[in-house]
């Protein structure tokens, strides 16, 4: 299939901007996984003004022969999740995209445990062998150069507010965060993208938990979606830093650069609060849950989500309600 048809297939809207990054990353052959099946992936839904970026891994073999994100056995689990909740997660609110635009030999993902030897071209990581083209990489380096190149810019260009994390790699390398089971289910904002984050387990993960019948995992996985659904208009549209203007924020950004260099230690109960403990404070009585000096994450506690909204009261009322689920 030619790429503009599969990008009037995938996508529901579509920016010029955003077409020209999809074409430019369908002639992507910067590494040596493109050589394993020779296809580029391209993301599906949204390509304008996305709210919610939902991420995982990278391409498999069914993926890789329709050129869609999340379409084998564990994406129909991931998209039957979703149209639970039709009401909030379409394919004009919602895009589903991966850290790998290609499909890695055999479904694993690189690693510098697997042994196997990747090539990038010889500019890209400053050779010192002028003549060589392409020379020799670890999984480290090839993983971030595909990142840096596509699923980073991809968020760059799409602004989402809400980015969810797949699995513990998507986890691990796109938000700094490690342990799956550790962090899943819970709100923390990310300044990196100035977008809410948010994780649950790979559907893969819970495909196989659901032939063990392992129901702990799979309850956990319907459990943070539905909490998803539910919560997200009210962290969304009580959070100031989302409707700042790019100045603003970089003057924010700039106010908490230094916060970070004086590394104060900020709590609810503090004399000397930073205009981000003002910004929380005045949504509505929350004090800070926490504030990460590091990060500078603000974390929503599960505790002030019941104190302040009903996960089982009647989700926001979505304007693409009656738009194709996913």
């Amino acid at each position: 299939m030619k790429i503009e048809n599969i990008l009037q297939r995938n996508f529901t809207r579509i920016s010029d901007k955003y077409r020209k990054f999809a074409l430019a990353k369908d002639k992507c052959r910067q590494c040596s996984i493109y050589n394993e099946y020779k296809q580029v992936g391209q993301s599906e839904g949204n390509a304008l003004d996305p709210t919610f970026f939902f991420y995982g891994e990278a391409l498999g073999k069914d993926e890789v022969e329709q050129v869609r994100p999340f379409i084998g056995l564990a994406g129909q689990r991931f998209r039957a999740e979703l149209r639970k909740h039709k009401h909030v997660f379409t394919k004009k609110n919602t895009i589903i995209s991966n850290l790998l635009s290609c499909r890695p030999k055999n479904n694993k993902f690189p690693r510098p445990s697997d042994g196997h030897e990747y090539f990038m071209p010889a500019n890209l990581l400053k050779s010192k062998d002028p003549y060589a083209p392409y020379v020799v990489s670890n999984a480290l380096s090839v993983v971030k150069n595909c990142m840096s190149h596509w699923v980073g810019k991809e968020i760059k260009l799409l602004r989402p507010k809400i980015i969810i994390a797949l699995g513990a790699t998507a986890l691990d390398y796109m938000m700094d965060e490690g342990g799956i089971t550790a962090n899943r289910g819970k709100w923390v904002f990310l300044n990196q993208w100035r977008a809410w984050g948010f994780a649950t387990f790979h559907p893969s993960y819970v495909l196989r938990c659901e032939r063990r019948n392992d129901s702990h995992v799979v309850q956990q996985f319907e459990d943070d979606i539905k909490k998803l659904a539910n919560s997200w208009h009210f962290v969304v549209t009580n959070d100031k830093r989302l409707k700042l203007s790019d100045d603003e924020w970089k003057k924010q950004a700039a106010l908490d650069n230094f916060t970070k260099k004086k590394k104060l230690s900020i709590t609810s109960s503090s004399s000397s609060k930073s205009n981000w403990s003002k910004l929380i404070d005045s949504y509505g009585g929350l004090a800070m849950a926490s504030f990460d000096t590091k990060k500078a994450d603000q974390v929503i506690t599960d505790e002030f989500l019941k104190k302040y909204t009903k996960l089982d009261a009647k989700p926001y009322d979505d304007p693409f309600a009656e738009e194709p689920p996913f």
